[in-house]
């Protein structure tokens, strides 16, 4: 599975404090046990390069290939593969059950790229292409391309910063 993600704002943020804090000897090993794994359970690292690490202005790119043996799971002919990257960003966003007074929230955006190369299967299949629109020009989108031998799924969000009034909350 070749994978490249491509990290803004917050996301990059944090990204570029934890490449900062982790020893380079070690960062390798920390990745493959701390995120790989997380993704696909069971993966294996094989290849890991970074892009813009020094430059804020620009994505922070991580690209990287894991060997996953335990990756999808065949239905007759078809391969069917899982959805990566679970959205979880309402907790990081909306982290009280209401608001009186109105929150900023800071700009997220992010772009990841997944390649996967199928075991020999007739077709490929996976979740339908979706475009979600939010307030203020926030979208996340989802859309995938490929053939029994090349499946690529990408996926994007881009939530500008903004002022969210009490009222607005909710629907956040």
């Amino acid at each position: 599975v070749e994978i490249e993600e491509r990290l803004s704002g917050a996301f990059g943020i944090s990204w570029r404090n934890d490449l900062d804090a982790i020893p380079e000897a070690d960062f390798e090993r920390i990745f493959e046990q701390a995120y790989a794994a997380r993704l696909l359970p069971g993966a294996s690292l094989e290849a890991l390069g970074i892009e813009d690490a020094d430059d804020p202005e620009r994505p922070l790119v991580l690209r990287y290939r894991l060997d996953a043996p335990r990756f999808g799971h065949r239905e007759g002919s078809e391969f069917v593969l899982p959805s990566l990257f679970p959205m979880g960003l309402s907790p990081s966003l909306t982290n009280l059950p209401s608001r009186t007074t109105p929150t900023q929230i800071d700009r997220i955006s992010f772009e990841i790229e997944m390649e996967v190369k199928a075991p020999k299967a007739q077709t490929v299949r996976a979740h339908e292409a979706i475009r979600e629109e939010g307030p203020g020009g926030a979208f996340f989108e989802m859309d995938f391309e490929g053939d029994a031998k090349r499946f690529v799924q990408r996926r994007r969000v881009d939530i500008p910063r903004m002022r969210v009034d009490a009222d607005d909350y909710p629907e956040l």
